[in-house]
This record gives C-alpha cells, sequence and structure tokens, in this order.
C-alpha cells in the first residue's frame, strides 16, 4: 500500500488533469480525496487548486472561501 502522500500527489496529479480537459466536477472530487488524505496538513494549494474549479463553475463565493482559507494557512 502506497504513503498517504504519495496517493495524496496522485490525487492532486489527476485533479490537475482533469481540469485542463475541463471536467471541473471530476477535478474538485479528486482534490477533496487529497484534502481528505491529508488530514489538514499541506492544503494550502489543494485549496487553490480547488477553488480554481468552483471559479470555472460560476461557483464564486465558494471559490472565493477557499482562496481565504488558502491565505490564512
Amino acid at each position: 500500500m502506497k504513503p498517504k502522500n504519495e496517493c495524496k500527489f496522485a490525487f492532486i496529479n489527476r485533479g490537475i488533469c482533469l481540469k485542463n480537459l475541463k471536467k471541473f466536477n471530476e477535478a474538485i472530487q479528486n482534490y477533496d480525496e487529497a484534502i481528505t488524505l491529508s488530514q489538514g496538513a499541506d492544503v494550502e494549494d489543494i485549496y487553490y487548486f480547488k477553488g480554481n474549479c468552483l471559479l470555472e463553475l460560476n461557483k464564486f463565493e465558494e471559490a472565493i472561501l477557499l482562496y481565504d482559507q488558502a491565505i490564512e494557512l
């Protein structure tokens, strides 16, 4: 079994690929999985990536909240 950190990066990378394919909802699911595996540690970049997907889906308030969380960490 892979260490959680390696799996986390796999979900992040898959999320980035899905975002580039404009599959924003699927990307968000992968970012959520990465956040879960992170257990609250080092999630700033993931919040940023997820916020970008929400922005593409015109979910501006949700995106801003994630950007604010990333800044606070």
